[in-house]
């Protein structure tokens, strides 16, 4: 599929009675036409600062309809006076020096995200090694917060503080953090069990994908055999895939535990060398065929289905989704869940998984009301209602006194109902304060799950 960029061009009308007058407001008139039919707008010769602003809009993904601009061509215009902090190249067609190149560039300067637009790119198109020394010229003079005492030349630092690394260079970079993840996880082999060395690995993570959407954003970068920069860097494709899929997931999942944290609140985003694609039709048809192979006693192959469930899985982007999924095909291969109808049909799997979810999150709250004695409770109903009512991280559960009445009841059956030992021999008061954090606590991470 063929996508379509969307395109604007802006410049100035011309006022001056010069010949060139009607052949430019001509060519504005039919960019403005064109730019009507592709957003629906209205702008005519008479509202050109309208139209101009209204490009800027969509530029900086400000306008409401969500329909933005991949591009904008524009002539002695748009220098100062907006704000779009998602822009990432600017092309440049014309020798700039001194306030001018520094205004121009400075449209890409803003750090939208420092993973996936870490700094703006420049490219240039005339007398490089000229456009070269007036930027370094222009740089020495504006970049410097001393330059304003300073009358003499000033030196560009030669480092990356002002100017990005080279293409090399950071191949280089990503080469020894590649060569360090490869020492902490056994030749790409497994997640290190240590948490010392867990902790170290994430934090090399995040390194390698901060220098790989850098390196991504380089011109040198090829986009149709990414892995080149692989072999380069030491790594083959399936040690690519491993690392940013099944090993940041169980990573995640591993430091999320230890920490008591939701996996949400891990922002460890992988930079994929190409955008992956996850196969949701094959997945469904691997869990149609592992609930079958389970059912019909085929565990050998059965065991090798979820294996290729489970690496499909670890590519989907949605944490809680991913996680429904492979705890879908856990409790298919290990019996802990049933399906009504066999064989299963692969147009079922969506509707089983949901199912499962819905099936898990009872379960969740059956123990929890096992483990703090509230089964027996008047308001053990009344449990499961605030519960599916709670907003993560609201102060929802006590509005009406809910929360209290449960815990009011509670502190007569814990001693005797509570299936935990320790809880039992809790004091009332200490039970009280302990069940309402619990309580509060696991209705965030219920909701989460969910």
């Amino acid at each position: 599929m063929t996508l379509r960029r969307k395109i604007a061009i802006t410049f100035s009308q011309v006022n001056n009675n010069s010949d060139s007058q009607l052949e430019t407001n001509e060519n504005l008139r039919g960019a403005v036409q064109d730019y009507n039919k592709q957003f629906g707008t209205n702008y005519d010769d008479t509202q050109m600062r309208e139209y101009t602003q209204n490009v800027v809009d969509r530029l900086s993904r400000k306008v409401d309809d969500g329909n933005y601009l991949d591009l904008v061509i524009v002539v002695d215009q748009l220098l100062t006076g907006f704000d779009a902090p998602q822009m990432n190249t600017l092309y440049v067609d014309r020798t700039l020096q001194g306030a001018n190149l520094i205004q121009a560039y400075s449209r890409t300067n803003r750090v939208f995200d420092m993973q996936s637009k870490p700094y703006g790119r420049i490219v240039n198109y005339r007398w490089p090694k000229q456009t070269e020394k007036l930027m370094k010229q222009a740089l020495a003079v504006y970049a410097d917060p001393a330059s304003a005492n300073v009358q003499t030349d000033l030196d560009v630092p030669e480092d990356d503080i002002i100017l990005a690394k080279s293409y090399e260079d950071l191949k280089q970079d990503l080469a020894k953090t590649v060569d360090t993840i490869d020492n902490l996880t056994n030749n790409f082999e497994a997640v290190p069990r240590s948490e010392n060395s867990q902790d170290e690995l994430y934090t090399q993570l995040q390194t390698y994908n901060q220098t790989m959407a850098k390196l991504k954003q380089d011109d040198k970068y090829d986009e149709k055999h990414p892995e080149n920069l692989l072999k380069e860097v030491g790594m083959t494709p399936d040690d690519e895939m491993l690392l940013t899929t099944t090993f940041a997931n169980e990573l995640k999942a591993k430091i999320a535990e230890r920490r008591h944290l939701d996996l949400s609140d891990l922002t460890l985003r992988m930079e994929h060398v190409k955008d992956v694609e996850v196969n949701y039709d094959y997945l469904e048809e691997l869990i149609a065929q592992l609930a079958n192979q389970v059912h019909n006693n085929q565990m050998e192959e059965a065991a090798k289905t979820r294996k290729a469930a489970d690496q499909i899985a670890d590519q989907i982007p949605d944490d809680h989704y991913r996680e429904q999924v492979k705890n879908f095909s856990k409790d298919l291969y290990e019996g802990n869940t049933e399906v009504s109808d066999y064989p299963v049909q692969i147009e079922d799997v969506k509707q089983l998984i949901r199912d499962h979810a819905s099936d898990r999150q009872r379960m969740l709250i059956l123990q929890f009301k096992k483990k703090w004695g509230l089964v027996d409770i008047p308001a053990t109903k009344q449990i499961n209602e605030l519960l599916e009512q709670h907003t993560v991280g609201a102060d929802d559960l006590n509005q009406m006194g809910q929360l209290n009445n449960i815990i009011h009841e509670a502190q007569g059956y814990y001693e005797t109902d509570a299936e935990d030992p320790l809880i039992r021999q809790l004091k009332k008061l200490k039970y009280r304060n302990h069940l309402r954090d619990a309580f509060t606590k696991f209705a965030d991470s219920l909701k989460k799950e969910i």
